[in-house]
């Protein structure tokens, strides 16, 4: 089935070649498999049998009459072409061309004028493609059309569909990136912008200004643990990858300290430095002046005074006395 092509290459490249008839046939053995292979495997790597070899060949696999009746075989076997699907069109066309070169190379150029063939070739289109074919015969004024008429139609169809493919997917890769979520904050376009690409061309480093992250930075890394940590802090980065486009909080690459018996999530290059975040205190109190005290006193003290008066008139076998205790900031207890 490939005889034709396959022969035109052989006998352009090595046949028509100035090298001796052992190399030849040692290519001629090398560049063929299957049946070919089989039929001239009794040949020996001999100069003498490159002829007979290349005969056997042309004999078994290259007839006209064989060549053209599997072209014909294969276009009767050929499925029918989808409808409204390019690439089954394209396909197709591929195939028409092929048999008319074949057929013009063989010297059957008379059997590209067989109506049954020209018919054969349409019965495979759908039907809308049968109708615009018609209505090219029509408007060209094609009374008897011939294969080639009809190969040449079918190659301008196939064409305009692969036209048509490419801008299709042209225009849907530029619908996809210049298209933005509709409810995404900066905290979630960072995240998913750190996960999908999570090695991105590095901006300027903000130590030395060279193009390289942080991390890469000879000039940082010279520095000691904590003044790297003081550093990251001062323009904001993050203590776990060392990135300006987020906080540690937000960070999702999940890296960590790669020193021994280490497993927290800061940076190898922070192992080891001093806190640079001062912990938040609870909020004191305010203090009270002393007048304020005094005064709170005199009024517990007046406050226990009166309860023992009232409570001196009670009758009883022991006297009884309330007291009521005050704490310096104000809540009292009987």
């Amino acid at each position: 089935m490939q005889w034709h092509e396959w022969y035109g290459q052989f006998r352009s490249a090595i046949d028509s070649g100035s090298m001796s008839n052992d190399v030849k046939l040692t290519y001629l053995k090398t560049l063929v498999t299957g049946k070919a292979k089989c039929a001239i495997a009794e040949f020996a790597y001999c100069g003498e049998m490159y002829e007979d070899a290349l005969a056997t060949l042309k004999r078994k696999f290259g007839q006209p009459q064989t060549v053209v009746c599997a072209y014909l075989e294969k276009l009767g076997k050929y499925p029918p072409v989808k409808m409204h699907n390019s690439e089954s069109l394209i396909k197709y066309s591929e195939v028409i061309s092929s048999i008319v070169g074949v057929f013009r190379s063989l010297g059957y150029d008379h059997d590209l004028k067989s109506a049954s063939l020209v018919n054969q070739a349409i019965s495979k289109l759908p039907p809308n493609l049968k109708e615009s074919w018609h209505f090219h015969t029509v408007k060209s004024k094609l009374e008897k059309p011939t294969f080639v008429n009809f190969s040449s139609w079918l190659q301008d169809r196939a064409e305009a569909h692969d036209r048509m493919q490419h801008g299709i997917l042209n225009f849907k890769t530029s619908e996809t990136s210049s298209s933005k979520p509709k409810t995404a904050n900066a905290k979630n376009f960072v995240v998913s912008s750190s996960k999908e690409k999570p090695d991105t061309a590095p901006n300027a480093c903000p130590m030395c200004k060279q193009k390289h992250h942080l991390y890469q930075c000879s000039a940082f890394k010279a520095k000691t643990a904590t003044d790297r940590a003081k550093f990251a802090a001062s323009i904001k980065y993050c203590f776990s990858c060392l990135n300006g486009e987020h906080s540690f909080r937000d960070c999702s690459r999940g890296f960590k300290c790669a020193q021994k018996d280490c497993k927290s999530s800061h940076h190898t290059l922070l192992h080891g430095a001093e806190k640079v975040f001062p912990k938040k205190n609870s909020p004191k109190k305010p203090e009270q002046s002393k007048d304020d005290q005094e005064k709170r006193s005199s009024q517990n003290h007046s406050s226990v005074t009166e309860s023992t008066t009232s409570l001196a008139k009670l009758s009883g076998l022991l006297p009884i006395i309330e007291v009521v205790a005050s704490s310096p900031s104000g809540k009292s207890k009987r």
